[in-house]
């Protein structure tokens, strides 16, 4: 082995968004291979920003050391050098003292700046120098200084568009102050090879959906653990700890301090910006190579993380540098052959004994309890039912306003052209006149710290390659807008440009020109004000309102199963006037009662309704009607709901999913589950003064936990082959059960204390 890779330190990452367990996993890693753990998150270094941060507490540490939290007062700042800086000292302190590195968070560019060893110069140009550019290019003429580029710089010259005056005048300008190429600099950036023998474990939920209800519960967690006074904090000293307040979990509050937004709705603005936070975070590491992504829900995610953790952990220690030895000496070839026969029939009895073992003693089965949450759903039928006006007309008809528009009585939303030619002349009008309204945004710049200008434009490259990765494709043309308008913002602070006015009044005299081609077509405007929907993307339904909710609920089904949806045949689309409107489903009797309350009659608390496959975003509802027919097995129910999308406005005869509330605990196998008679003695299936537990590996013993018994306050909660465990402390409950325990799925002759 090459004496530099010995050299190298083994260093173990846990990666991925925010919200999937990271910091559990890291210290459970660090627990089993004497690790200590460094944060790579770059919020968790600042003294007093502990909610906000998700900051590990002293007891989520389980005294594990955890180095780069609480480093610096939140005045002051820290960059990506900073830590590599810092990090590495860390390494060569943990591992000088025979730990393991851990290098746990969700800030990419602090993992892949570290692990990748790059290299972090400041070279300035000299005074004097950019302006002596503009001077050549003002007298020469672009192509004459694109020309200079191709002569010093053929690499860069020819991913660079000769118009593009910017970026050329950087690389000359690069080349003049250095002597160097661009290319050259990002191969100087990367050393030859990476400093650290690294292993990186990515942790993602496979279900997005999974991903973001828990990013939800955090924040609702956040919340009660005080985020709200430390979002004040912040807010009060916002002029002076500038990097918190831009950072979310802070910012997002401010309107509510400044008593111009609800408290609710700052807490979805968090939510929403957390969600689109760990998109970016994915997109990160989903680019960044080298990473293990590892299912951050499965049962055995710790189990594997162990696994892949122990061969490096054995590696490191086989590679560590064995201390001067005495000259070995010299053996024959005979000697030498009998050793190997030797060894391999040691190894042969070794395995034939194993296998024996194995068939007569059957080793014991883990499963890790793992966090989980399990919406109570019903799966239904049912059509949606709007307060909605059709809008009459037909021909060749060219759209003004987009589905789920709102617009007021008399707004025009399409016209009518009289041949093809109108309709691209009225979308290159439409194209001219966005590029007008986004280059006189891009004027309308603040004086902004050029830290928040460059995290706003890498913000929106992220939103735009996630839309793009994850073929989400009607969000990007708004993620290209908002990249631009960064973009844009940015060259006029730092001067690489002075405004836009010329290319704006280029734009207006097309605009003009394209305006008296396109004539004035006739218009048909919104009789009344409502939300907008075009003819081609929904239909109705064949039968009123009122009818269909005085339906029986074997008349519904039968309804239902006719095809009630009809087309909007000469309609331009249809209006549907406010954002209340009811759902009229069926479902079997079973599910229909998880719309009742103890009372029997319909639930109190909203429910959440959305449509798989259509609209998945979940809206609050409230139950209005339930009949149930015990005896056909079918059940009628009538949902109010309040708000509304552009989705769900299309939609007329959908199949539904409500979901009645969720319930959170520790995933645990069903079969795991032993119940305890009083003297000891296993009983075989529950009884009623049975004690119901799980046997958990504690190191090599077993040890009997209990879990609550089902009953009316306890009620079974089950997923799949898995049922939901209260964990240990929670109010009211009897479980012993902890996060991360090693449940003992099956074992021959288990007892409370028996050794493993």
């Amino acid at each position: 082995m090459d004496a530099s890779c010995n050299a190298k330190p083994a260093v173990v990452a846990v990666v991925g968004p925010t919200a999937t367990g990271k910091t559990a996993l890291g210290v459970a890693l660090a627990q089993q291979f004497s690790g200590e753990v460094i944060s790579a998150d770059s919020m968790q270094i600042y003294k007093g920003l502990d909610v906000g941060t998700a900051k590990v507490t002293p007891q989520e540490t389980c005294g594990i050391p955890h180095h780069g939290v609480d480093i610096l007062t939140p005045e002051k700042t820290f960059s990506v050098a900073d830590f590599t800086a810092l990090a590495g000292e860390y390494i060569r302190d943990i591992t000088a003292r025979g730990h393991l590195p851990l290098l746990v968070g969700g800030t990419g560019l602090y993992v892949q700046s570290l692990l990748y060893g790059v290299r972090f110069t400041a070279e300035k140009a000299p005074d004097g120098l950019r302006e002596q550019l503009t001077a050549e290019l003002e007298a020469n003429g672009p192509e004459a200084m694109y020309a200079k580029l191709q002569a010093v710089d053929p690499e860069a010259a020819a991913v660079i568009h000769p118009n593009n005056k910017v970026r050329v005048l950087r690389a000359l300008e690069h080349y003049r102050a250095t002597g160097k190429r661009l290319s050259e600099q990002k191969a100087d950036s990367l050393p030859p090879e990476r400093p650290y023998r690294s292993l990186v474990l990515g942790l993602d939920f496979p279900d997005r959906a999974a991903l973001y209800r828990r990013i939800d519960l955090r924040v609702d967690k956040m919340l009660e653990a005080g985020l709200l006074a430390e979002a004040e904090y912040v807010w009060h000293n916002r002029e002076v700890f500038r990097t918190a307040a831009q950072a979310i979990g802070y910012k997002e509050f401010f309107p509510y301090f400044q008593q111009t937004a609800t408290l609710e709705a700052c807490t979805e603005k968090l939510k929403q910006a957390s969600r689109n936070y760990a998109k970016r975070q994915l997109t990160w590491f989903r680019h960044m190579d080298g990473v293990t992504w590892l299912d951050a829900g499965a049962a055995d995610v710790r189990q594997t993380a162990l696994r892949l953790t122990q061969d490096v952990f054995i590696e490191r220690m086989i590679l560590m540098p064995e201390t001067p030895q005495e000259p070995r000496h010299k053996f024959s070839a005979l000697t030498t052959l009998a050793a190997v026969l030797a060894t391999f029939l040691l190894a042969a009895a070794a395995y034939v004994c194993w296998q024996a073992a194995h068939i007569l003693f059957p080793q014991n089965v883990y499963e890790t309890a793992l966090p989980i949450t399990i919406s109570d759903t019903i799966e239904a039928d049912g059509v949606l039912l709007f307060d909605e006006t059709c809008i009459s007309g037909s021909g060749n008809l060219g759209y003004l306003v987009s589905d789920g528009e709102r617009v007021s009585a008399g707004t025009a939303v399409a016209e009518l052209y009289t041949d093809a030619n109108q309709a691209v002349l009225r979308q290159q009008l439409t194209q001219l006149t966005s590029q007008i309204d986004l280059l006189q945004r891009s004027q309308n710049t603040a004086a902004t710290q050029l830290d928040g200008l460059l995290k706003e434009r890498s913000g929106a490259l992220y939103d735009l390659l996630d839309a793009l990765d994850t073929a989400q494709y009607s969000d990007v043309d708004e993620s290209t807008d908002a990249y631009l308008l960064a973009q844009n913002k940015l060259w006029i602070t730092t001067g690489d440009t002075a405004g836009f006015a010329d290319q704006i009044a280029l734009l207006a005299q097309q605009a003009q020109t394209v305006q008296a081609q396109l004539g004035n077509p006739t218009q048909i405007a919104a009789p009344t004000t409502g939300y907008f929907v075009r003819a081609a993307s929904s239909g109705r339904l064949n039968a009123g309102a009122a009818d269909i909710l005085a339906q029986s609920p074997e008349q519904l089904k039968a309804y239902l199963d006719s095809d009630p949806e009809m087309p909007l045949d000469g309609c331009v689309g249809k209006l549907v006037a406010g954002f209340s409107w009811q759902y009229a489903g069926v479902c079997s009797a079973k599910q229909a009662e998880k719309l009742l309350g103890a009372d029997g009659k319909p639930l109190r608390t909203a429910v959440e309704i959305s449509f798989p496959g259509q609209s998945d975003a979940a809206l609050r509802a409230t139950v209005a009607e339930v009949t149930i027919d015990a005896e056909q097995d079918i059940a009628r129910f009538v949902l109010q709901c309040n708000s509304i999308n552009g989705d769900v406005l299309c939609l007329n005869h959908a199949r539904a999913r409500i979901s009645t509330g969720e319930s959170t605990g520790l995933r645990v196998p069903a079969a795991a589950v032993h119940y305890l008679k009083e003297d000891g003695t296993e009983a075989e299936t529950q009884g009623e003064n049975y004690i119901p537990g799980v046997y958990v590996k504690y190191g090599n013993i077993a040890r009997f936990c209990k879990i609550d018994p089902v009953d009316a306050d306890h009620p079974l909660i089950s997923e799949d082959d898995y049922i939901l465990v209260l964990p240990k402390g929670t109010d009211g409950s009897v479980s012993q059960v902890r996060l991360y325990d090693e449940i003992i799925v099956s074992g021959q002759n288990l007892y409370d204390g028996k050794l493993l």
